[in-house]
């Protein structure tokens, strides 16, 4: 039997939410006969870092606030004799600082494979930014995306070659998802609408307040909710105030069990100006919620309109209304959405289908025949 792919995982932090959890549901999963995973936090000394490391992988953690510093020198020397004392054969760098740590120490240490996450649409890309990712384009091997927009994106803002970006879908856990009833709207009931999100401008969450302003002036038996916190808590906090819906609109802050939350919902919807893959919209599919998201990013490749969801443009709150109310008035239509969601997630998005990709994306690196071979490979994996 071949020997294990060596894959050092660098990110920031570890965080319970986005691609630093994806990034430790992988881990824990992969087949240690078939990928050997390794963890680099340019910090890691917080709390919940430290609580969230897996078990059974080693993991650097640097205790690096800049890496523009005497202390960025002395971990980028700390991380170079890791790699060549691990043997490491591939480094997988997310988000910015990261790439600009990894990426060139990678390559000093002779690593055989630089890869680069791609999982959003890079809306928070500076001018600055947008520079170093295409500087450090030069030292990576392949693009890793989450979804066929972040493929076009890595291609359109940094350069990369289409034949250097892959695609290789994500997945979540669905078990506990799964164990939902199915959705069973009725006319009469009392009808719940949650959004699951960091409150931060890119998910835009005042849309979702104005559509429930909307759906309010002529319903009195709908609640609107929010699960999550974020920088914007404050000010969405406000804008409900303000629109005299304190009665109707709760904000639950961070909500550490989301199919709790998702169990008492019966409309999901995110209103998000952009998106990778979602982690939140896969969580609505599994759990069978009629859901309305905007038309951006990877949402069009998880909801197919009127068969799965529904679509909305980004920042129409109209849209968002009529989605809401177009369920509210259908139920059946709604239960229908709902059951064809799970189906999909279920058959494409769980943890399980996710690790056996990734398994065989990471052994087919460290003896590709080709680089022809390695874009056919991935393409098989991401359909």
């Amino acid at each position: 039997m071949p020997a294990p792919a060596r894959v050092c995982f660098v990110v920031e932090n570890l965080l319970p939410a986005g691609t630093e959890l994806w990034i430790v549901r992988l881990i824990e999963r992969l087949d240690r006969s078939r990928v050997e995973p390794f963890l680099c936090l340019l910090d890691g000394e917080n709390e919940l870092s430290t609580n969230l490391i897996p078990d059974n992988c080693k993991t650097l953690c640097l205790g690096m606030k800049s890496i523009c510093s005497r202390h960025g020198l002395r971990s980028g020397r700390r991380f170079y004799r890791w790699l060549k004392h691990n043997d490491i054969q591939i480094v997988q760098v997310h988000h910015a600082d990261p790439t600009y740590f990894g990426v060139p120490i990678a390559k000093l240490a002779g690593v055989k494979k630089i890869l680069q996450t791609k999982y959003d649409l890079g809306y928070w890309l500076t001018f600055r930014d947008l520079w170093l990712h295409r500087l450090a384009r030069r030292f990576v091997d392949l693009t890793v995306a989450n979804c066929r927009a972040c493929q076009v994106a890595a291609t359109e803002q940094e350069w990369a070659p289409r034949n250097g970006v892959v695609v290789v879908d994500n997945g979540i856990s669905i078990d506990r998802l799964a164990e939902i009833e199915p959705l069973n709207m009725t006319d009469a009931q009392q009808v719940n609408v949650g959004m699951v999100c960091n409150l931060r401008s890119v998910k835009d969450p005042f849309v979702f307040v104005q559509a429930a302003k909307s759906v309010l002036t002529t319903r009195d038996n709908v609640h609107f909710h929010i699960a999550g916190d974020g920088e914007m808590f404050s000010q969405v906090q406000r804008h409900i105030d303000e629109a005299n819906l304190t009665e109707r609109f709760t904000i639950h802050g961070a909500v550490e069990d989301v199919p709790r939350f998702l169990e008492s919902m019966h409309i999901a919807v995110l209103c998000s100006q952009s998106e990778g893959l979602s982690h939140s919209v896969l969580e609505y599919m599994a759990a069978g919620r009629a859901i309305a998201v905007t038309e951006v990013g990877g949402n069009c490749e998880l909801i197919t309109h009127e068969s799965s969801g529904l679509l909305f443009r980004a920042g129409d709150a109209n849209g968002l209304t009529a989605s809401i109310e177009r369920y509210i008035a259908d139920p059946p239509f709604a239960n229908r959405m709902g059951a064809s969601a799970r189906k999909v997630v279920s058959e494409r998005y769980s943890l399980e289908a996710m690790t056996a990709r990734f398994e065989a994306f990471y052994s087919g690196l460290v003896k590709p025949r080709s680089s022809q071979s390695i874009e056919r490979t991935a393409n098989c994996i991401a359909t």
